[in-house]
C-alpha cells in the first residue's frame, strides 16, 4: 500500500478525537470543554485511550449508560 502506517495511525486518531469532541459537545454542551481540551491535546492513541473512561462517565451522566456504552464501544474499536 502507498499509505505510510503513520498516516493511517493519525487518521484513526483524528477520527476518534472528532467523535469524542462532537459527542461531548452534543451531550454536555460547552460545559464539557475541560475534557474536550484534553481530547484535543492528545497526540497518541495511548493518550486518548486514557481519556475514554472519563469520556464514558461524562456521556453516561447526561445521555445514560446505554448511549455511553455504544459510543465508548465504537471508540475502543477505533483506538485498537
Amino acid at each position: 500500500g502507498g499509505n505510510a502506517p503513520g498516516d493511517e495511525e493519525s487518521a484513526k486518531l483524528e477520527a476518534a478525537k472528532t467523535l469524542m469532541q462532537q459527542t461531548l459537545v452534543a451531550a454536555i454542551g460547552r460545559g464539557g470543554s475541560d475534557l474536550v481540551q484534553r481530547v484535543q491535546a492528545s497526540s497518541t492513541r495511548a493518550e486518548l485511550s486514557e481519556l475514554v473512561r472519563d469520556y464514558e462517565r461524562a456521556i453516561g451522566n447526561v445521555s445514560g449508560d446505554l448511549a455511553a456504552d455504544m459510543l465508548t464501544d465504537r471508540l475502543r474499536k477505533m483506538l485498537k
